[in-house]
């Protein structure tokens, strides 16, 4: 693709803006490009090819979050409920320094979300071609509200990327080519669900990231969480053939790059 093009020969802008969207969260921040050959140990990145993960993995983020976070009693009796947006880095030992509260909830909640995230174990660390970076990542703290369950079953159907905004109603994700409807659609009459996995009775789902830039382009397909059986390959296939999005756009600052995180269904729906 034209975008991938541009990424292996270095020519993709080092300043480009983020949208994580896997859980309800959208938001742009000044990021940085890990671009193989060019790596340093001082320098914090925020687009790196393998993302920093907590300790065993969303499940045992969920287990720790329900032993671990309290939900303020003054945001319980007003009956505060939503999402503490944090940012964070993770260092290349996995050590996590410099919170921030980048949207709020009050009450409490911001007090309690950045404690809780203070008192982690150490994070795998973000890497490139296997090298270990200080990666600054970004992060939403639910209160009063269930964290999403990631179930292996196929009973449920496509879910569509759900967007909060988080700078205000100017800010425009990137949009597929017909809509939202439009791209589930297409993602359910152009996966394939492979024959291993029919054969095993492999059913769930393949959560996958890509990066759509300022152009539309789309790149940078990456397994977050997979299923095997060739379905990690089929979701990466799938991405590798998607048409051009209308790019991301945020008030003041005009088209952004985005990374985008999706679910991919096996069977498709």
């Amino acid at each position: 693709m034209h975008f991938a093009s541009q990424y292996r020969s270095g020519s993709w802008p080092v300043a480009i803006r983020t949208v994580v969207l896997c859980m309800g969260l959208s938001f742009p921040a000044n990021s940085t490009l890990a671009q193989s050959g060019s790596l340093r140990d001082d320098v914090v990145y925020t687009v790196v090819e393998k993302q920093p993960e907590f300790p065993g993995g969303y499940s045992a983020f969920e287990e720790y979050m329900r032993k671990n976070l309290i939900y303020p009693a003054e945001a319980q009796k007003i009956g505060i409920k939503g999402r503490v947006f944090l940012s964070f880095i993770v260092h290349k030992d996995g050590q996590i320094t410099d919170i921030n509260v980048l949207k709020g909830l009050g009450s409490g909640c911001d007090e309690e979300a950045v404690r809780v995230i203070k008192a982690m174990p150490r994070w795998t660390p973000g890497s490139q071609d296997g090298r270990p970076l200080n990666v600054r990542y970004n992060w939403p703290i639910l209160f009063g509200v269930p964290y999403p369950k990631l179930e292996k079953t196929a009973k449920n159907p496509q879910p569509a990327p759900q967007v909060e905004q988080l700078f205000g109603h100017s800010e425009t994700p990137p949009e597929f080519p017909g809509g939202t409807k439009a791209f589930m659609r297409y993602l359910a009459e152009n996966t394939r669900y492979p024959e291993a996995a029919k054969q095993a009775g492999i059913t769930g789902r393949v959560f996958a990231s890509f990066v759509i830039d300022t152009a539309g382009y789309v790149s940078q397909p990456q397994v977050l969480k997979g299923l095997g059986y060739g379905c990690d390959e089929e979701a990466i296939r799938i991405i590798n053939g998607l048409p051009r999005w209308k790019p991301g756009m945020v008030a003041g600052r005009g088209v952004v790059a985005v990374k985008y995180n999706l679910p991919i269904n096996f069977p498709p729906k």
